[in-house]
């Protein structure tokens, strides 16, 4: 995990506007969205806040930690998949897979294989974080309110 006083600022650059988008994401999907993309939304942005407040806390963060959030947003989004029946929180789902094990990838490689490898985890790493931000935008934007008219009183 590359920390904040070590970031370039095409780093520090990519970081802003990777964070105002998922809190734009995640206003859109509680307030557009149903009980699925809320949760799904809601889960993601304090995952992501307390990410964010790890990485600038320095270079004591735990890699570890990291992990353990995949982990818990991978189970939010079966728990939205399955719940809700949202297939686009589906493909979130299979993104934080993905991100999972970039991310144990991370951490087990040993510190030989070169650069190249290294951007390419960090690019993947972030590739997935904007298709779980896409599949949360659709689910809300493919959700539809239960009709109530139709429902006798």
């Amino acid at each position: 995990m590359v920390w904040m006083h070590r970031m370039s600022v095409a780093d520090v650059i990519s970081f802003a506007v990777q964070t105002l988008a998922v809190g734009l994401i995640c206003v859109f999907a509680w307030r557009r969205g149903g009980p699925g993309e809320r949760f799904s939304g809601g889960v993601f942005g304090l995952l992501w806040i307390i990410g964010c407040a790890l990485t600038l806390s320095g270079p004591g963060y735990d890699p570890p930690l990291s992990i353990l959030g995949d982990v818990l947003a991978g189970a939010a989004f079966l728990y939205a998949t399955v719940r809700y029946n949202r297939l686009w929180l589906g493909l979130g789902l299979i993104a934080q897979g993905l991100q999972l094990g970039l991310r144990v990838l991370d951490v087990v490689l040993p510190e030989t294989p070169g650069a190249v490898v290294w951007v390419a985890i960090g690019v993947g790493i972030n590739l997935m974080n904007l298709v779980m931000m896409a599949a949360i935008a659709g689910s809300t934007i493919a959700y539809r309110p239960p009709d109530r008219s139709a429902q006798q009183p």
